[in-house]
């Protein structure tokens, strides 16, 4: 359980922690529920800004702590056994010692910290990982140490799934410089001599959103990655993003724990986080973290923004082929940040009491889209001459 009073001026890691927390576990019930091993790989792992001593705030230990949380509650419903098994590598030394002292304390689970920096130790990296499910969490502290042709043979791993921690806040700021060292470290980021033409003439959230869309499609081909979806975290007193958590995955199903079990969630966190630290920029230390709940403003805007985007990419399909799959649409709609499988059915279920589409292949007397039941989405006359 994360402790809200571990992060007082740190709302942006709980939004990050809130969002690690939920989705390992959802992970591991899912993939654990056949046995076998999974391997939890943390490249920058620290710790650093914690709170307690024992290190409970800090991602290793939350990571830890939902892994075996979810492989227990496994084991008691009789489901076979579970392997967890979880690398750390922290470059620098006194975190990295502190690191170890801590993991001595840690049972039934395999780990292991490495000294160094991260793309010394890639080789040992791919070793540990094996042939084995793998869950990798890049978290820099800024945007340099992860080259993408460092961290590609990690991404191209057959059974992996990544989390990025891609620092927007920094790199919407420096990536236009035309200092020969800063156009050379986001060279290395993104792989490429050309990564700037994308957002040539873009300004505000439509060049963030650019930069952040090249990045995710690089990762998304080094990897041969099916899906990749970023995830917005703000900043908690400014309205602007201080970073962008970029996850990637071969299967649908990742992406629905993604977005409907993590970052779902994790939004109304993150609205209620921003409330409590502009209250304490008003009042230090007369409000505890997330003691009342928030106003609607920069967050609820910025979901109606990727919600609109979404739902005209998918009035785009509907129009173009008439007849779509849930599935398929499904998949479209959660490559847009803060969209859920909730809100698009919401969604869905406006245009067909509006008379725009009509559902095919449900069961009798039952009215609920849902994956993986053959249903599909025609739209009428009335839709294709309709421009909402």
């Amino acid at each position: 359980m994360l402790d809200p009073s571990w992060y007082g001026g740190r709302e942006q890691t709980y939004v990050k922690h809130f969002v690690l927390k939920h989705y390992l576990q959802k992970l591991t019930y899912k993939l654990g529920s056949v046995g076998g091993t999974l391997n939890y790989v943390d490249c920058f792992a620290g710790p650093w800004q914690h709170a307690s001593e024992d290190l409970e705030d800090t991602s290793p230990f939350i990571a830890i702590r939902e892994l075996c949380t979810a492989r227990d509650a496994l084991r008691e419903r009789g489901r076979p056994s579970l392997k967890i098994r979880c690398l750390f590598i922290e470059k620098d030394r006194k975190a990295c010692s502190l690191l170890n002292d801590r993991l001595q304390a840690v049972q039934d689970v395999e780990v292991r910290a490495l000294n160094g920096e991260f793309e010394a130790h890639v080789d040992a990296i791919r070793d540990f990982a094996g042939n084995s499910f793998t869950f990798f969490f890049i978290d820099p502290t800024g945007w340099t140490g992860y080259p993408l042709r460092t961290i590609a043979p990690l991404l191209r791993h057959p059974k992996c799934e990544v989390l990025i921690n891609f620092m927007t806040q920094f790199v919407v700021r420096f990536i236009d410089s035309d200092k020969v060292e800063d156009r050379e470290s986001f060279r290395l980021l993104f792989g490429s001599e050309d990564y700037r033409e994308h957002w040539a003439g873009l300004s505000g959230l439509d060049r963030e959103d650019a930069i952040v869309s090249v990045y995710g499609r690089r990762v998304k081909d080094a990897g041969d990655f099916k899906f990749v979806g970023p995830s917005i975290v703000l900043d908690p007193l400014d309205d602007r993003s201080l970073f962008h958590l970029i996850y990637a995955t071969r299967h649908i199903e990742g992406l629905r724990v993604f977005r409907n079990d993590a970052e779902r969630p994790a939004s109304r966190i993150q609205a209620e986080s921003r409330w409590q630290a502009r209250e304490r920029r008003k009042s230090p230390g007369q409000t505890l973290l997330f003691e009342k709940p928030a106003s609607p403003g920069y967050s609820a805007n910025l979901q109606h923004r990727y919600h609109e985007q979404a739902q005209d990419h998918l009035m785009t399909i509907l129009r173009n082929e008439r007849r779509v799959e849930f599935d398929r649409l499904e998949k479209e709609a959660l490559l847009f940040p803060l969209m859920n499988t909730q809100a698009l059915k919401d969604w869905l279920n406006s245009l067909k009491h509006d008379g725009v589409v009509e559902f095919e292949g449900l069961e009798p007397r039952k009215r609920a889209l849902k994956s993986g039941k053959g249903h599909y989405v025609l739209i009428n006359e009335k839709g294709l001459g309709s421009e909402d």
